[in-house]
């Protein structure tokens, strides 16, 4: 009496393996894909194989047979490479083919890209999809994460409420933009801003998109009261005095 596993399924990326269950042991396996009692999938390629497992006892011999369904992997399409700065905030990745994989990779949380997390550089981000067959494919994309360019802005510094507008230079790198109480166009207006603490805000943003930005102070102060004594009259042969 010779008794055949039931028949399974496997996915194509299965490594070779031995092949068990028919009763009573000691039998031979054979058929597409078996070698030496090992059925390898890749070998058979995609699709059902019949596997016949023969037994011999005193002369006698018996066989049955089964079946092995070979699943093709699931095809996987990832996002294209991408960048972000290193302050974004934490956001979920999508993009991925078919819905409903895993994400993983440095800075990757539950679905999302962390990129201070993740720290400045190239992350390979892998995306991992399993069918309804339990096979599994995966695909790779890169998130760079940029840093943020140095900013500088030059010191703080005292002017008179009466003090004509001036250009505001100083920071560094170039070409980024001042902001705040009394600033236009690039101008710092004493008179408009008023006496008192104006802190003027200096933002660049480099090639990458990324933005940073310092901040100085600019003290406005008011003009001295000044107060002259009355009008008086001396004697023409008056001394010095």
């Amino acid at each position: 009496d010779i008794t055949c596993p039931a028949d399974f399924s496997v996915c194509i990326s299965e490594p070779a393996f031995l092949l068990t269950g028919a009763t009573p042991n000691g039998g031979v396996y054979s058929g597409t894909g078996v070698l030496n009692g090992m059925f390898d999938a890749a070998a058979a390629g995609i699709g059902v194989f019949e596997i016949l497992y023969t037994y011999s006892e005193g002369g006698c011999e018996n066989s049955c047979t089964f079946f092995i369904t070979v699943n093709p992997l699931p095809d996987v399409y990832c996002p294209a490479d991408f960048a972000v700065c290193a302050d974004a905030d934490a956001f979920e990745l999508t993009g991925a083919e078919p819905f409903g994989g895993v994400y993983s990779g440095s800075g990757v949380l539950d679905g999302y890209f962390n990129p201070a997390l993740a720290g400045v550089g190239n992350h390979t981000i892998t995306y991992t999809f399993t069918d309804g067959n339990d096979c599994s494919n995966f695909c790779t994309f890169v998130i760079t994460v940029n840093p943020l360019p140095e900013v500088a802005c030059p010191q703080s510094m005292t002017v008179c409420v009466d003090a004509p507008e001036f250009e505001l230079t100083g920071a560094t790198p170039t070409g980024g933009e001042y902001s705040g109480n009394g600033v236009t166009g690039g101008f710092f207006y004493p008179a408009t801003a008023g006496v008192g603490e104006h802190i003027v805000t200096y933002t660049f943003a480099d090639q990458n998109g990324c933005e940073n930005s310092c901040e100085f102070t600019i003290v406005v102060i008011d003009i001295p009261t000044v107060t002259c004594p009355a009008e008086f009259a001396v004697c023409d042969d008056a001394t010095s005095y």
